[in-house]
């Protein structure tokens, strides 16, 4: 497994071209390019990845992207391991 950060939305664009993600956990809120829009970029050039969008805000988007859901903060490690089975295990299966 490699993991790759990105301090904002059009470098985690950037770096998805090249590394091509299968799951993408992202803040709504990050600068340049937001959550949402980076999703729906990446999704037009891989329909497969699954994705966990996160949140301080008590504002659940109302998301029906297959493959995606929403975390809100805080949360737990347990918690975001938890999601991320419960993603693959969903989609993959």
């Amino acid at each position: 497994m490699e993991v790759c950060e990105s301090s904002n939305g059009e470098d985690a664009l950037n770096k998805a071209k090249v590394f091509k993600p299968n799951l993408l956990i992202t803040d709504i809120s990050i600068p340049k390019l937001d959550g949402l829009n980076l999703l729906k970029k990446l999704k037009e050039i891989n329909s497969n990845l699954i994705a966990i969008l996160i949140s301080g805000y008590n504002n659940n988007p109302d998301i029906e992207i297959n493959g995606v859901t929403y975390l809100q903060k805080p949360f737990s490690i347990k918690e975001l391991y938890n999601t991320i089975l419960h993603l693959t295990d969903n989609y993959y299966n």
